[in-house]
């Protein structure tokens, strides 16, 4: 009698292949071999000297932060350029030409000015900080505009005026005045800009930036005093 049972093999647990699919488990000879790149987002902003010496990596700083810098910064350089066009006359014009009000009008449009560089500094003074309507953003935005309404009508007056004393002379430009008008309608502008952000309520975003910042900022300090130690 002819034995015609078969020998039984176990099934392959591998799923069959696609035509024309490559297997990946073979290596291709003719392709490189890359190596994986590092992963997480420290290791790209770590230069090699601090991966090498272990240094603590500088915190950076966030771009919505750098913007609200940046206009502080803008708010600091037009109170300056501002208060320049009010101290430089009563320093190089006589006081019998200026006279009593427009010397005193003066006086309180430099204090302003001062008061809102220390603001916009961040100068670390109790009454300016508890100030509610320095820091509130829209009401620091009605203070730029109303100074900036006030100078540009002293502008307009100063350059009337300086024009019918100087009627002979055709080429005679008021400097003081327009570096006044330029310095007005810069700081129309940025109040503007802070009216904007007092009704979007961006100040509550700003500080919380602010005080994130100081704290990572505080924990770097902290860990090159023990990486130098």
């Amino acid at each position: 009698m002819l034995d015609t049972s078969m020998e039984q093999t176990a099934p392959s647990t591998s799923p069959p292949k696609d035509y024309g699919s490559i297997d990946h488990d073979e290596e291709d000879p003719g392709k490189p071999s890359v190596p994986p790149a590092a992963s997480g987002p420290s290791k790209q902003g770590e230069s090699i000297s601090q991966i090498a010496t272990g240094q603590p990596e500088r915190p950076r700083l966030n771009c919505c932060l750098a913007s609200f810098q940046f206009i502080e910064a803008c708010g600091i350089i037009t109170n300056l350029c501002l208060m320049a066009t009010q101290i430089l006359p009563i320093i190089l014009v006589p006081l019998s030409e200026l006279g009593f009000i427009s010397v005193a009008l003066k006086g309180y449009v430099s204090v302003f000015c001062f008061i809102l560089i220390l603001v916009e500094w961040d100068a670390p003074i109790p009454f300016l900080r508890n100030a509610s309507i320095l820091q509130t953003y829209f009401s620091r935005g009605f203070v730029y505009t109303f100074l900036a309404l006030t100078c540009l009508e002293e502008a307009y007056t100063e350059r009337v005026s300086d024009v019918v004393a100087h009627a002979k002379d055709h080429f005679h430009v008021a400097w003081f005045s327009l570096f006044m008008q330029i310095s007005a309608w810069l700081m129309m502008a940025l109040g503007s800009v802070y009216m904007l952000f007092g009704v979007c309520c961006l100040k509550v975003m700003r500080d919380g930036m602010v005080q994130e910042n100081r704290d990572r900022m505080k924990e770097y300090r902290e860990a090159m005093k023990a990486f130098r130690a």
